[in-house]
């Protein structure tokens, strides 16, 4: 009898030499909670393995989060630039104005004043070189070759394809562009600026 507590399946369990239903059960119920948890956890590490593929680590996702950090930069790039669009006050109502502006801070010598009147790049601060380039006309004597060609200017007939760009030309004795300047609106600030010259 003492064989009989050792054993596995109690008297209880039979009935008719047969193993009861309860007994069936029981297991059948642990092995299914079993069965469920692992093939959960299967899911959920497939579920999590392709979220992370997907969202970190594919080229896609890469590229995509590359594209992001581009975008914000160039948004960040166009807030500054337009920042310092309207905070750039020199120049005039018209592109007359702008050029006597410019007329008048060479004619004093101003190098910084002067370069203030051409149109910021596109980061918005200003080309150093124009700045170089002034101070080289004035160190080399250049100024009054410069102001008589400014004086010389007139609008040019040919359209520029935009009411914000204005062109003013001098021409040779065959009628050919010899120099020009090109002024434009900035929009930001609503004053005209050199952009070249």
């Amino acid at each position: 009898m003492d064989n009989k507590k050792n054993n596995f399946i109690s008297e209880e369990h039979f009935q008719d030499g047969f193993v009861s239903s309860d007994f069936k059960k029981k297991p059948k119920r642990k092995h299914f909670f079993i069965f469920t948890s692992i093939f959960l956890g299967i899911l959920i590490l497939i579920a999590g393995g392709y979220y992370s593929w997907e969202n970190y680590l594919s080229p896609s996702a890469r590229y995509a989060r590359q594209s992001e950090a581009n975008y914000q930069k160039y948004l960040d790039l166009q807030q500054k630039y337009e920042a310092a669009m309207k905070a750039d006050t020199y120049g005039g109502a018209t592109p007359q104005d702008t050029l006597n502006l410019f007329i008048e801070a060479i004619k004093n010598g101003n190098v910084d004043l002067a370069s203030n009147y051409f149109l910021l790049d596109d980061d918005g601060t200003r080309n150093a070189l124009i700045k170089q380039n002034i101070q080289k006309i004035i160190n080399e004597n250049q100024t009054n070759k410069l102001l008589s060609i400014i004086n010389n200017l007139q609008p040019s007939s040919r359209d520029t394809g935009s009411p914000d760009i204005k062109e003013f030309v001098t021409l040779d004795q065959k009628g050919f562009v010899d120099y020009s300047i090109t002024l434009k609106l900035n929009k930001y600030s609503n004053i005209w600026k050199i952009e070249n010259m």
